[in-house]
C-alpha cells in the first residue's frame, strides 16, 4: 500500500465508490438481501476486489496528473 492510499481524501471516494458499485453488482446479481454468512462473505470479497481495483485506477490517475510527485518519492526511496 502506497502512502497516497493512506490519505483520507483518497480513501473516502474510493471506499464510497466501491460500496456503491458493490451494491449495484449485488442488486443485478440478485443477492442484495444479506441473509447468510455465504452472501455476506461474497459481498465483502466483491467490495475488497473493487476497492483494490479502484484504488489502483486512482493511483494511476494521480500519477498521470502529477508525475513529478511520484518521481520525487521514488528518488527519495532509492537514495
Amino acid at each position: 500500500m502506497s502512502s497516497i492510499e493512506r490519505k483520507w481524501w483518497f480513501v473516502m471516494p474510493v471506499a464510497g465508490l466501491s460500496g456503491m458499485f458493490m451494491m449495484l453488482l449485488a442488486h443485478h446479481a440478485g443477492i442484495t438481501p444479506v441473509e447468510g454468512a455465504s452472501r455476506y462473505l461474497l459481498l465483502m470479497l466483491c467490495y475488497a476486489a473493487l476497492y483494490r481495483g479502484l484504488s489502483f485506477i486512482g493511483w494511476l490517475g494521480l500519477l498521470l496528473v502529477a508525475p513529478g510527485l511520484a518521481d520525487k518519492r521514488l528518488h527519495k526511496k532509492l537514495s
